[in-house]
């Protein structure tokens, strides 16, 4: 029973809130269809929205081998929990509650079977004639105002047009009202919105939202009317004319509402524009949010074993009062590495590593701080831990061995691991990781799947960038660039003469101010590149290779050349700060 209320009750809060931005954003637009569709979903979104529960799934392994539990016996090693007896009985108000709502219920529904009935005879004993488009009318004797109800229309006997002061445009502008009815099949509606209604009976604002599905019908059935060519002042009369008179049943629609002032003002109305659309999609970000405020996380516990099973548990966990950190603990058969070298920790002790001084990676890859990790015994292999300072560490679990080709770059330059590990850590003020190869070959022009940056202190301690929030620009951009070395460029003559072409790569340092320094040629392709000399050359291999290396050295001395007399560079920036960038840039000779 008690979910049973709960249901109840958001599905009255999601219909007020639904209500309210309809109101807000739509009510007063001209554009009825929309209007109609949004209630419409509003209504079925109110009912469905409350069913639909996201389940997040968070698995727990807990140590110990599972044995069926005995004489009260705990499973595994999870303390079970103790057991309350209740000492007195309190009231369940949860019962008269719900059969108050069920209660009501049935009443509405009794009441609209009664309608239907009334309806059913009132049609079902009038005069019936066929309209050319095939709706079937019933002229009653008795004084109603004409509504219809499926693809029936009923009219009284003045209405058809048997009064002597009836006139024939009159009875031919109900009959167009009551068609359009017809043709947009508004009755199945009000079948979907007395549902509703029986469901939610109690929720003052469900009856406004009723009232306002049934003026949106009357809103879409006036303006067929006009668009057949009818007199919009003479239609307006007759409506007031109509304003009075005996409503034949609460399920129908009819050209008698007590809105009518509000119909009049809206066949007034210019056509809204498309913007109203847009409005519309105030559906959405409901529908979104309510999912969020009823999404539940799940903890699957399981149970493994510490004796055949090792396994690793990575969480958040306060530690001697110092803010969140990683508890990892793992069990005998997985390596752990310290800095490039493999510890043996004894017993079954945690480390703990503080969550804001360390990057935690699954083979290389960093995970979210959020993550909280349990990975079963088996599972892992090998975890990395490495120091690049007392307030910076990388941890590495590693579950799989891969082929990634990884590469080191310390201050802009490929370095080995052995000589990266004469670093004083002291020293290194900045560390980041690449996981994008693209972007890996773009910056530092090396084949490699991952690249783990680290920058060290320079003199004065300014640090020099390589990777920064806002990266410098040539002014006008890369375009402008490559206008500016094409334009400046001169194809050095021996290396012409000697067909040596490709791409030599300069690099150097953008300074805070735009200034460029600490120019120099790194590396080149194709054929651009030096021919080493060994000691087993001819002497006439030695000089073709002298001979081209110059051509070469010709060409690096020129992009260097060039570079060196571009001007100031917008500078990079970190922080909103402007900040030394180590750069390169690839300068292309091509024979024509």
């Amino acid at each position: 029973m008690t979910d049973l209320i709960y249901y109840d009750l958001k599905v009255a809060a999601l219909i007020v809130v639904f209500y309210l931005f309809y109101r807000l954003l739509l009510a007063r637009d001209t554009s009825h269809r929309l209007n109609r569709a949004v209630l419409l979903l509003v209504m079925t979104l109110s009912l469905v929205l409350p069913l639909c529960i996201i389940t997040f799934h968070r698995k727990v392994w807990v140590e110990g081998t599972l044995q069926p539990a005995t004489d009260g016996a705990a499973i595994g090693d999870v303390p079970s929990l103790p057991v309350v007896e209740a000492m007195e009985q309190n009231f369940d108000w949860t019962l008269p509650l719900a059969a108050l709502l069920l209660t009501g219920t049935v009443v509405r529904l009794l009441f609209v079977v009664s309608s239907y009935k009334k309806l059913k005879t009132l049609i079902s004993n009038g005069e019936k004639h066929t309209l050319p488009t095939g709706t079937q009318v019933s002229v009653v004797d008795a004084p109603v105002a004409p509504f219809s109800w499926m693809h029936n229309i009923v009219v009284s006997r003045d209405d058809w047009g048997f009064h002597p002061l009836a006139r024939g445009w009159e009875r031919n502008a109900i009959l167009a009202h009551e068609e359009a009815h017809v043709r947009h099949h508004h009755s199945y509606d009000m079948v979907v919105v007395e549902v509703l209604t029986a469901l939610q009976w109690f929720n003052p604002v469900l009856w406004f939202l009723r009232q306002e599905l049934r003026i949106v019908h009357e809103f879409q059935a006036d303006a067929s009317v006009l668009s057949s060519g009818f007199d919009e002042s003479q239609y307006i009369h007759l409506l007031m004319q109509k304003a009075t008179g005996i409503q034949a049943c609460a399920l129908a629609n009819g050209i008698r509402t007590p809105k009518t002032k509000k119909r009049i003002l809206m066949m007034l109305k210019p056509k809204s524009n498309y913007t109203v659309w847009i409005k519309a999609l105030y559906v959405v970000p409901v529908a979104l949010v309510s999912l969020a405020m009823t999404a539940r996380t799940v903890i699957d516990y399981e149970t493994i074993s510490t004796k055949d099973n090792p396994a690793v548990r990575v969480f958040h966990e306060k530690t001697n009062g110092r803010g969140d950190s990683y508890q990892i603990r793992y069990m005998p058969g997985v390596k752990f590495f310290r800095n490039g070298k493999e510890e043996v920790i004894p017993g079954n002790r945690p480390i703990a590593l503080e969550v804001e001084k360390t990057t935690m990676q699954i083979n290389g890859k960093p995970i979210e701080r959020t993550t909280l990790l349990d990975l079963p015994g088996g599972q892992l292999q090998e975890i990395h831990l490495s120091e690049l300072s007392p307030d910076r560490y990388v941890c590495n679990l590693v579950t799989e061995k891969t082929t990634e080709k990884k590469v080191l770059i310390v201050d802009g330059e490929l370095t080995t691991e052995e000589a990266a590990g004469s670093i004083n850590t002291e020293d290194i003020v900045f560390v980041d990781v690449i996981n994008s190869s693209e972007n890996i070959k773009k910056a530092f022009h090396v084949d490699a799947d991952v690249a783990v940056l680290v920058q060290t202190k320079q003199v004065g301690d300014e640090p020099i960038f390589d990777v920064c929030e806002q990266q410098p620009q040539f002014p006008g951009g890369d375009v402008k660039m490559m206008e500016f070395l094409a334009q400046n460029i001169k194809y050095p003559e021996q290396a012409e003469e000697w067909g040596v072409q490709g791409k030599v790569f300069v690099q150097f340092i953008v300074e805070k101010d735009g200034r460029l320094s600490g120019h120099k040629a790194i590396k080149h392709s194709s054929s651009a590149k030096m021919v080493p000399l060994t000691p087993d050359m001819s002497e006439e291999e030695r000089q073709t290779a002298e001979a081209h290396n110059a051509a070469v050295q010709l060409l690096s001395d020129e992009a260097v050349r060039v570079v060196k007399a571009m001007p100031k560079w917008t500078p990079g920036k970190q922080g909103g700060k402007a900040v030394r960038v180590r750069f390169t840039i690839p300068v292309t000779y091509r024979l024509q």
